[in-house]
């Protein structure tokens, strides 16, 4: 790779892509990498600032941006992640399957200290949808000597993909919603049609719905109902507060045999609430959650359809970033 005034770069083969950026409009390749230089070029290269070029000559010993990226996302992206082809030395990864997204954070960080590679990450441990963005990659120079890269993926052979998603597992989901103005016909449900969306769009079955009113026996029966009826986790809802009337934490813990957490410190979700009966979970579930889009189900329970116990100190971490009305 050489570089050379643009002038004198006709007839050559360019060694990159070149961006032309029109401020409010677009943002992409004008011409890309193996493009023949043309006369005509030249006007429209000048036009963008661009007074030298990099073109290809016949020693290459170090990797192109583009040939450097794929190499770094064959090893990096795991089952359920498809790659974008390369545009200007970037490569997006994206979500192939609904489920969780995984990230092996202390590999990616020490992969990343040495420098000259940009590899970006969604956030972690959070449901993500076909066709979701997790990831861009790209190095910093325009290109990187071939022993150093293959050095730095050398440690990733041996090694489990960077990230992955995560598929939901087949969950039998009950529904118990509390409230005797509910229960009473007083107010409709607003927790239920919400809930029963949600559960479905992550490949649940839901069994139904049932409606105790505010008596914790009848709550907690319930919930044993729907676990004797085959429920794989059932999702309480209502009545999670500290008013005189709120008796499902009590009911909850009754019908439990481990309570990992009554209280969370992600917003809205304060009052939510994991326990388990044996190997199933129930998950208490405050107002917050029926009136915001985003909410400690959606930290919680998808991570739950992926067949993983969550302890306390795994939802005490989630304080970190789990102030949802900051997220942007």
């Amino acid at each position: 790779m050489k570089k050379v005034c643009v002038e004198e770069a006709v007839g050559q083969i360019l060694a990159h892509d070149v961006t032309r950026i029109l401020p409010g409009k677009e943002k992409g390749p004008l011409f890309r990498r193996g493009h023949v230089i043309a006369p005509e070029d030249v006007p429209l290269l000048l036009d963008i600032g661009k007074k030298n070029l990099y073109i290809t000559t016949s020693e290459e010993p170090e990797v192109h941006e583009d040939e450097a990226a794929q190499r770094i996302v064959s090893f990096a992206a795991g089952s359920g992640v498809q790659a974008s082809p390369p545009s200007e030395g970037k490569i997006n990864l994206s979500a192939q399957i609904p489920g969780v997204l995984r990230i092996d954070e202390d590999r990616l960080i020490d992969f990343l200290s040495a420098g000259e590679i940009c590899f970006s990450t969604a956030t972690p441990q959070l449901p993500v949808a076909p066709g979701d963005l997790l990831a861009a990659c790209r190095i910093i120079p325009l290109t990187i000597e071939q022993r150093h890269l293959e050095q730095r993926l050398q440690p990733w052979i041996a090694e489990p993909p960077l990230l992955w998603v995560e598929p939901y597992q087949p969950q039998k989901v009950g529904l118990v919603i509390t409230g005797s103005e509910v229960a009473q016909g007083r107010i409709p449900d607003g927790f239920g049609p919400l809930l029963t969306q949600k559960n479905e769009a992550m490949g649940a079955m839901v069994l139904g719905r049932s409606y105790p009113g505010d008596d914790p026996d009848a709550i907690e029966g319930a919930i044993l109902a729907f676990i004797e009826s085959g429920a794989t986790l059932v999702e309480i809802t209502g009545g999670m507060s500290v008013d005189p009337d709120d008796c499902t934490p009590d009911a909850i813990t009754r019908a439990a045999t481990q309570v990992v957490s009554y209280g969370s410190s992600v917003l809205p979700g304060a009052m939510f609430m994991l326990a388990y009966r044996n190997e199933i979970p129930l998950v208490g579930l405050p107002g917050g959650v029926a009136v915001s889009p985003f909410s400690m189900f959606d930290f919680v329970v998808p991570r739950l359809f992926c067949g993983e116990r969550l302890d306390a100190s795994t939802l005490s971490r989630m304080a970190v970033g789990g102030l949802l009305a900051a997220r942007r």
